[in-house]
């Protein structure tokens, strides 16, 4: 989970600043995507992608342990179920 977030948060922070531009008639900085990463790494270097980024990896970490272990439970419960029913038929 945390390489995926290492992965994609680059592309977040793009989508968050193209979101978030304009708000309450500010002006409109990025034209498109690619622009918003040329003006952001030009301006305030590569690490502003990655800011933030903490706190994302730390939720991550439970957050996908929560996930496996609510699968392998649901899992085991539907294979019970299933078991029960083929049993019955």
């Amino acid at each position: 989970a945390v390489a995926a977030h290492l992965a994609t948060y680059p592309n977040d922070t793009i989508r968050r600043r193209m979101q978030l531009q304009g708000i309450g008639g500010a002006a409109v900085k990025y034209q498109s995507g690619l622009d918003c990463l040329i003006q952001v790494c030009r301006k305030e270097g590569w690490r502003a992608l990655y800011r933030g980024i903490g706190i994302t990896v730390v939720r991550a970490v439970p957050n996908t342990g929560i996930q496996f272990g609510a699968f392998e439970l649901l899992k085991e419960v539907l294979a019970r179920t299933h078991t029960s029913v083929k049993s019955v038929v």
